[in-house]
């Protein structure tokens, strides 16, 4: 190994790579989420900040006149740059009208009609969908779309890839009315633009440490596990005498488990199954006071995380994250009053079923916080970014932080990375009002629901354990 070389070249591409990712919207569109199956958040926090905060290029104002008539409506739109994907912002000011969606009787949805040097081309709506101000609640299934008193349609093409790169020379909207207008409507068509998240990889400790070799020798790291020889879960089942068939928690080699962790030599992983005929797959605590002599305030906890092939999760629950519940409170509906204790564990949502979205066959993650005065049952919050969706058969570097709130203000800071790249942090997280409650402990809690049980089997892997007081960041192989 040249570790010193694998860091100059990482560094290398620290410097020079500062990427974009650019998101598609889907039907399960809401003013909070442009992805509700994916519980993806729209950035500034909802559709209204997000369009005043980022540019849009008016393409056509029109004005609809109340008949009463069924119609079509064709609109000459301004040319516009050509793209994989055109998102149209249709408002009116005045008036209300309604259009048929791709989901009525005929399929008769908005059409655009472009033309260049070299054909003329009529595309459907791949996405037509519209918003309530302040509606949390998807829309995209309804068979017409309402335009006006505040409601704001949203239309999405996708352009065929011979045409990204042609000059557009005219473009025209095509407008299927119902033969409902109330009263006559001026309105106007925006072009604006899908999101995009910078996909900037932080570093962390692990950077020097090729595959976290010796990385349980920097003085800021408690626990380093790779579950290859003296695990310290194995070790923990055998000293507690947790057979299997209670925790359900075992090693697993790489094989059977169908994918070779990262590029390692990795043998062992831990599988976590879930089962139809319980809800807890895996309960293990790592205890700061008894492992390190005393609990902190902060701590940093990374895993990495595989979701197995073909898994169908019915619906959500717990995963891997922080804990300080002295057997008291934060748990089983057992609500924090500040004084008794609380939790910060993982959570996962149940599987995207829709083919006709960019997320089908994903599984979302969050975080479940027991926080002061809440629900007594806990608070499930995604983490709302397009990286915090999970594909089967692929493994992920989890990353959390927690930084406990000084006593009785709300200034904790709870944050999260996949691979490496921030989804996810809230500054104003309380958990405490008294000095005593502490980081008790990492809860390696893997649960199913709730109540209700899993409808089908699924399994999770885990591996690579690091907890520290700094941030920790993915295990640096080199690439």
């Amino acid at each position: 190994m040249k570790p010193n070389i694998y860091l100059m070249y990482f560094n290398l591409l620290h410097i020079l790579s500062f990427p974009l990712m650019a998101i598609e919207i889907d039907e399960s569109v809401t003013f909070k989420q442009f992805s509700s199956q994916a519980k993806i958040i729209w950035p500034y926090s909802s559709f209204d900040k997000y369009i005043a905060s980022n540019k849009t290029e008016t393409l056509a104002e029109f004005q609809i006149r109340d008949t009463d008539t069924a119609r079509e409506e064709t609109l000459a739109l301004a040319v516009f740059s050509p793209a994989p994907i055109i998102n149209l912002l249709i408002t009116a000011e005045k008036g209300i009208f309604d259009i048929y969606s791709k989901e009525s009787a005929d399929s008769r949805a908005a059409t655009l009609t472009i033309k260049t040097a070299q054909q003329r081309l009529v595309l459907s709506a791949s996405v037509d969908t519209y918003l309530l101000k302040g509606s949390r609640k998807s829309l995209g299934k309804k068979k017409l779309i309402k335009i006006g008193s505040g409601n704001k349609a949203i239309i999405t093409f996708k352009l065929p890839t011979n045409l990204h790169t042609r000059e557009i020379l005219s473009a025209e909207l095509t407008l299927p009315l119902t033969n409902r207008q109330y009263g006559h409507s001026t309105g106007v068509v925006r072009q604006f633009f899908s999101p995009s998240y910078t996909t900037y990889k932080e570093q962390g400790l692990s950077r020097a440490y090729f595959y976290d070799e010796k990385l349980e020798q920097h003085p800021s790291v408690f626990l380093v596990d790779n579950f290859e020889e003296q695990s310290w879960i194995q070790n923990t089942l055998t000293k507690l005498k947790l057979a299997e068939p209670k925790w359900k928690t075992k090693l697993v080699m790489a094989d059977q488990n169908k994918a070779k962790f990262i590029d390692t030599q990795s043998k062992y992983s831990v599988e976590v199954p879930f089962t139809t005929t319980r809800n807890l797959a895996t309960n293990l605590d790592f205890y700061f006071k008894k492992e390190i002599g005393y609990e902190p305030t902060e701590a940093y906890f990374r895993y990495y995380l595989k979701l197995a092939e073909g898994a169908n999760i019915s619906g959500g629950g717990k995963m891997p994250g922080f804990g300080g519940t002295y057997n008291k409170a934060g748990w089983g509906g057992r609500g924090n009053s500040g004084t008794n204790g609380w939790s910060a564990r993982g959570s996962f949502f149940n599987t995207i079923n829709n083919d006709k979205s960019p997320w089908d066959q994903h599984m979302p993650i969050g975080q479940y916080i027991y926080e002061v005065g809440k629900n007594k049952y806990g608070q499930t919050i995604s983490y709302g970014h397009p990286l915090s969706t999970i594909k089967p058969g692929k493994w992920y570097s989890v990353e959390q932080r927690l930084k406990l709130n000084t006593p009785g203000k709300k200034d904790g800071i709870l944050e999260a990375w996949i691979d490496g790249k921030k989804v996810f942090s809230r500054t104003n997280v309380h958990l405490r009002d008294v000095p005593d409650l502490k980081i008790e402990k990492i809860w390696f809690n893997f649960y199913f629901g709730g109540v209700d049980k899993p409808k089908q089997d699924f399994t999770m892997f885990i591996d690579n354990i690091v907890i520290a007081s700094q941030y920790i960041g993915p295990m640096f192989t080199g690439h």
